[in-house]
């Protein structure tokens, strides 16, 4: 098959490559378009609402003119001892007719932490005005849980108490989504960005038929030239990491569990009471973070560690950090076996959201490629950057929420995961594993954002000065 056969077909390729992902986003994201975020915010901490036991109910109202409530967070507390029986949690509508009901043993109740009640319920058609009842069953005073009121709660209406013992309002916030008007404008993004795409098809396919070239042709034969190279490059890397082990590739599978295992022992008594699933909040994040480390870091040395290469074949330099950034994208796919089967042992459900990991796995890689192939650059130019990477990739880790929860930060440091693009990458995954739907469109933008102008950035430097690296390598 000929060079300029290979070309036209890689061009087919990639517009049906875009029709798909252009079809699944429909198929499973598109309800993330018409909906946006809905918050209802409680203020400070007033008291205690006292013992809620066998026989007494509070009743909280509240207005929520949202189209879908997520989950309801409130602060239990203990009395610091070990409770009998269990609370039963009741939302209801106006009319008393009940939507959500769960019963929550009172031992697995903490003491002054946040209690999340994932509702996951369209209310639509139950109006704005709501009723939470929480009852207790099977405890009597002294052996009964308690729960926080809140200083100012008018957004709510009012609280009840079958037995008179309080008043004010329980400390309730409510997350859920409403109606969103960007509808149109993220379809004419859609469209526009297709129209660029066959645009730059035909451009390229006319270029082809008159003999000329341009960047996307060059890559798409630079692919069918060098595949087989790369091929070979990406399993040398991925078999050289696990050379003369006895477990192998095994490791694949058990270093995200045994490191899970580990910080699930150290953080889980600190954070975990906040934080719903926290072996898959922390094991989603650790695989995500682990492969962005790795893949950087092994990019960083791609040049330097192909010295004998680079000196006596011509091929493109770009080769070395896209096999080193690639062979760490196995180990990831590898990783995320284990995930999946925590996620199934912990009860969360498998959906349809599951078909948009391979866009959040897609702008990962194009984002570690690009941060790779600037510090590859760097590496050969300045030796230390390997040494001021493993104290940055450190900051990175601590200011990133892996094992604790992005609650705890303070507004005032808030900018920090603005600016941080694995913070984006890490709500993504766990907005799909833990919610159980497709993240916000605000979500795949930034992650769009983040991998393509990191990728322009590296690529853009690192064909710069890739003409003199024979000369310092």
């Amino acid at each position: 098959m000929s060079q300029k056969v290979l070309t036209y077909k890689n061009l087919a390729m990639v517009i049906v490559c875009y029709m798909i992902l252009l079809a699944t986003f429909f198929f499973v994201a598109a309800p993330q378009i018409k909906y946006s975020p809905k918050v209802a915010e409680g203020f400070g901490i007033s008291g205690v609402v006292g013992e809620v036991y066998e026989g007494r109910t509070i009743r909280q109202k509240f207005v929520f003119d949202g189209t879908y409530i997520q989950n309801i967070t409130l602060m239990s507390g203990t009395y610091n001892r070990q409770n009998e029986g269990s609370e039963i949690f009741t939302l209801k509508n106006s009319t008393g007719e009940i939507i959500w009901e769960k019963e929550i043993p009172a031992k697995e109740l903490k003491n002054d932490v946040v209690l999340n009640l994932m509702i996951k319920k369209d209310i639509s058609q139950y109006g704005s005005d709501f009723l939470l009842e929480i009852t207790g069953k099977g405890n009597q005073p002294l052996t009964a849980p308690t729960f926080y009121k809140g200083e100012n709660q008018a957004v709510y209406g009012t609280m009840e108490d079958n037995k008179a013992l309080t008043d004010g309002n329980l400390y309730i916030n409510i997350y859920g989504r409403t109606k969103s008007y960007n509808q149109a404008f993220f379809s004419v993004m859609i469209i526009l960005t297709l129209a660029a795409i066959v645009i730059i098809w035909l451009s390229s396919m006319r270029k082809l038929r008159q003999g000329g070239d341009n960047l996307l042709i060059h890559l798409l034969n630079d692919y069918g030239r060098y595949k087989f190279l790369v091929k070979q490059l990406v399993l040398r890397d991925f078999k050289t990491k696990y050379k003369r082990s006895a477990l192998g590739i095994l490791w694949s599978f058990l270093n995200p569990i045994l490191t899970m295992t580990v910080q699930y022992i150290v953080f889980s008594t600190i954070f975990r009471s906040g934080i719903e699933n926290f072996p898959v909040y922390l094991l989603s994040a650790s695989i995500l973070f682990n492969f962005f480390n790795e893949s950087v870091g092994n990019g960083l040395g791609s040049i330097t560690g192909n010295v004998s290469l680079i000196t006596k074949v011509a091929i493109p330099k770009y080769i070395y950090p896209v096999s080193r950034v690639f062979s760490s994208a196995i180990n990831l796919l590898l990783s995320s076996i284990p995930l999946l089967i925590v996620v199934l042992i912990t009860g969360e459900n498998i959906n349809m959201a599951y078909l948009c990991i391979p866009f959040l796995y897609g702008t990962l890689l194009m984002f570690c490629l690009g941060f790779g192939m600037l510090l590859a650059t760097s590496m050969v130019y300045f030796r230390d950057t390997q040494f001021l990477w493993g104290i940055v990739s450190l900051l990175w880790m601590y200011a990133t929420p892996i094992f604790y929860p992005e609650t705890i930060i303070p507004n005032r440091f808030r900018f920090i995961l603005r600016c941080n693009p694995m913070y984006y990458y890490l709500k993504f995954f766990r907005t799909i594993l833990m919610d159980e739907m497709a993240p916000d469109m605000y979500l795949f933008v930034m992650c769009t954002i983040w991998a393509v102008v990191m990728l322009a950035v590296g690529a853009l430097v690192f064909d710069k000065y890739q003409k003199k690296f024979t000369l310092y390598v």
